[in-house]
């Protein structure tokens, strides 16, 4: 009775309408906010489209290092529009001299991955002279060797590297031979070279191949569709950029030129160069800003008639302002904000013994010429991969947020707070661990981890789940992720879906597919399920090591049921549903342990009360079954959400922050919203647990679980509703059905808008629950 009860609560609170939270801003942004309102086109779509009126698409690559452009890259590449009508990638980084090996290299198939790795790092050793560490493009290429195996020899990709000549290996044997070299081949213009090579290979495509088009990959200013000058000098006298005054030439501008009306130049969002502090946001954190107030992570537009276009082109700092960004692009994509780039360097096979010999003679002798120093006991490891961000993250975010004022921030350096918060803030003071790193740390000790995931909709704690799913230690430790939002029906369909060689729509039909039939309710719209595992899919086709999941709740066969079968083969089985996922876990889980898997670890993502530790008033929970089988060796955490208030009937009841307000105070007041931490022994974890009110118990946070995440406040967070392509007219009949099966169905208008990708935070971010958290602040 109390399950049902929860089961109705839970969908009437995504269902009913509160009061909303505003962001606000600063009039200078404004026209930008404005602007992006109205733009909806995905990064990917901007992209493509370009190609419709063009032959020549160059995509202006932020910092080398930085991958998830390069995620983004792959989307393009892999869609059945550019395998049909591009199909030729020009990349920058690398160079023309090892071209032939590349292109024997994506058209040869290989018998396993392990094949395809050895021979492209012998490649890759040699895309630069004296080594190329940057990461992302050999995952680019490996995943392109692996497209190419599954596409018709007329449809395989080829990729041209079209940087300068550099000297064959074993060549160059010191410093005196390389300056040979250097004056021989490379006393050149870096740019015109590469348009010339990137001129004549497409001139041949033009004749000879049935797909006349191209991708041109280029970093930074090489993608400037107008040449720019180089005026800025430093004290010596010397040029701030390159190693001369005067006009820079571009590769951009350079194959504008050439190919008339014909090529486009879409920027990437990155930061500015060339200024007195750096590397920084553009105009000052402006541009970001509207991006963020406006949670927009994943769009295109032109520069022609925007806000944006007609902005001073701040990005090239090295000369007085003398173009706009519409001169230089014809538009931009925003793929994920600072934050959320990645920067990594090195493979885990870049330096081996065989090579060590040849890699160290040519770092010794470029420190030679050009300055410091290299140990050659050190290379492999230096060499080896690694990730990061970007080194000024935090000033970054200030620029940014200084655009910003949302309603429940403060500016004040000091919060002044009640003395009832005052423990609360003074043990947060000491917390400084990630919720990432805090998650991945219980590792260190638990074989099973179980996360309480808050409301099922929200979507940030999905971001946070993403991140640790991308670390190299989730994915070479851990790999299994066990969900409840998901019946058991679908397993094999997830596992194909993640670990297949699928074409885009093949991909895209089959998650469609599990959306539509992955649970007990008539239909799951919630943008999260979708989102999750179309990014760990992603992450799939960046790794051999697949993170595999396992989806736990009833089985479920909707064209097998009609009402009379609902109720005795799914609606009888709720009472005991808890019961019957730990048990599927636990066979799941031991079928692991004693299996071929290297990897004995598994997350588990349970929903509220799903991942307590323990069991309460006519309520079993899946964290307690675990926990009694596993011991010590299973951990659970909660990620902070909030808790109801007075229940008066189904379709009356109030929800209210946790501890009457005061925890999300206490970390509002220090601006902690990235935090995790241990309940043991501390005032958390002491408090009566108030998350569970449904039944008397005296139990603490510290009896429930083990610790808890912060991960953004409520008014942050986005309760997100809606997946692209749903329904269409045949499953809007089914949903219908199944509505009928189970209570009433809803109008037809309701249903649609199930395509629509909508935020409903104002749901629950009400002016009730903000009041009782700022009652602790002063």
């Amino acid at each position: 009775m109390i399950r049902n009860r929860i089961f109705i609560l839970t969908f009437l609170l995504l269902t009913s309408i509160f009061g909303s939270c505003q962001t606000s801003y600063h009039t200078e942004i404004k026209e930008y906010v404005d602007f992006l309102k109205k733009e909806n086109v995905s990064a990917k779509d901007y992209i493509l489209k370009q190609w419709e009126e063009n032959d020549m698409v160059v995509v202006c690559e932020r910092d080398h290092a930085e991958m998830t452009q390069y995620d983004l890259i792959q989307d393009v590449i892999s869609s059945d529009y550019f395998v049909k009508n591009v199909g030729h990638v020009f990349i920058e980084v690398g160079s023309i001299t090892v071209q032939d090996r590349l292109l024997k290299f994506l058209n040869t198939n290989y018998a396993n991955s392990q094949q395809r790795e050895n021979e492209l790092v012998q490649i890759y050793r040699d895309f630069a002279w004296p080594i190329w560490d940057k990461s992302n493009s050999y995952f680019m290429l490996s995943k392109i060797s692996e497209m190419n195996q599954q596409l018709k020899p007329e449809d395989k990709i080829q990729v041209y590297a079209i940087d300068e000549v550099i000297p064959q290996k074993g060549s160059v044997k010191s410093k005196e031979d390389f300056l040979r070299f250097e004056k021989e081949y490379q006393n050149h213009d870096r740019d015109s070279v590469m348009a010339e090579n990137i001129i004549a290979k497409f001139d041949s495509i033009q004749s000879d191949s049935p797909r006349k088009k191209c991708m041109v990959i280029m970093n930074y200013r090489h993608a400037f569709l107008k040449n720019v000058r180089n005026e800025k000098i430093i004290d010596d006298g010397t040029p701030l950029f390159g190693n001369k005054i005067g006009t820079v030439p571009c590769v951009g501008s350079i194959l504008a030129n050439k190919f008339p009306n014909k090529v486009a130049s879409v920027y990437v969002n990155a930061m500015t160069v060339g200024t007195p502090n750096g590397l920084r946001p553009i105009q000052g954190g402006k541009w970001d800003a509207s991006f963020k107030v406006l949670a927009k992570e994943d769009v295109g537009f032109d520069f022609e008639k925007s806000p944006f276009g007609v902005d001073s082109l701040d990005i090239w700092g090295f000369s007085k302002p003398e173009h706009t960004y519409a001169d230089v692009f014809t538009g931009m994509v925003y793929y994920l904000p600072f934050e959320k780039h990645i920067r990594a360097h090195g493979l885990e096979n870049l330096i081996d013994q065989e090579c060590l010999d040849e890699i160290y003679l040519r770092l010794k002798i470029y420190t030679e010429l050009y300055g410091g120093e290299i140990d050659k006991k050190d290379m492999k490891d230096i060499f080896k991969y690694k990730e990061g961000t970007y080194w000024n993250l935090k000033e970054c975010e200030e620029d940014i947020n200084y655009w910003i004022n949302k309603d429940t921030s403060t500016s004040q350096k000091q919060v002044k707070y009640a003395e009832e918060i005052a423990p609360y803030i003074d043990f947060l003071r000491n917390q400084n661990t990630s919720a990432k790193d805090y998650i991945l740390s219980l590792f260190e000790q638990k074989d099973m981890l179980i996360l309480s995931e808050r409301l099922h909709p929200e979507l940030t704690q999905y971001e946070m789940i993403l991140d640790i799913l991308r670390d190299t230690y989730f994915i070479n430790n851990i790999g299994h992720i066990f969900i409840e939002t998901c019946g058991r029906y679908q397993e094999e369909n997830i596992k194909s879906y993640l670990n297949d060689s699928l074409t885009e729509d093949e991909a895209e039909k089959l998650l469609i597919h599990i959306c539509r039939n992955n649970r007990a309710h008539p239909v799951w719209d919630y943008y999260n399920f979708y989102y999750f595992l179309k990014e760990v899919r992603k992450i799939n086709s960046s790794t051999d090591k697949n993170i595999q999941i396992y989806p736990t709740d009833l089985k479920v066969t909707w064209k097998e049921l009609d009402k009379t079968t609902y109720n005795k083969n799914v609606k009888a089985k709720f009472g005991d549903r808890d019961n019957r996922m730990a048990d599927y876990i636990i066979k799941k889980y031991d079928a692991i342990q004693n299996g071929n898997s290297a990897r004995k670890k598994a997350l588990v993502i349970m929903n509220y009360r799903h991942a307590f530790a323990l069991h309460f008033k006519n309520v079993d929970n899946v964290g307690g079954f675990l926990m009694d089988n596993y011991g010590d060796k299973v951990g659970n955490v909660m990620i902070n959400s909030f808790t109801f208030g007075a229940y008066r009937s189904d379709t009356d009841f109030d929800v209210e922050p946790i501890q009457d307000g005061k925890w999300a105070a206490a970390f509002k007041a220090l601006n902690k919203d990235d935090i995790g931490f241990d309940f043991t022994d501390n005032v958390f974890g002491n408090d009566h647990f108030d998350y569970w009110p449904y039944s008397k118990h005296n139990h603490v946070y510290s009896d429930v679980f083990d610790g808890m995440v912060f991960y953004k406040q409520t008014y942050e967070q986005k309760i997100v509703f809606g997946i692209p392509n749903l329904v269409d007219d045949n499953f809007l009949n089914e949903i219908k059905r199944r509505e009928k099966i189970v209570n009433t169905p809803r109008e037809d208008s309701v249903i649609w808008k199930m395509n629509e990708i909508e935020d409903r935070i104002h749901l629950f971010c009400t002016d009730s629950l903000k009041a009782k958290i700022n009652q602790w602040l002063k």
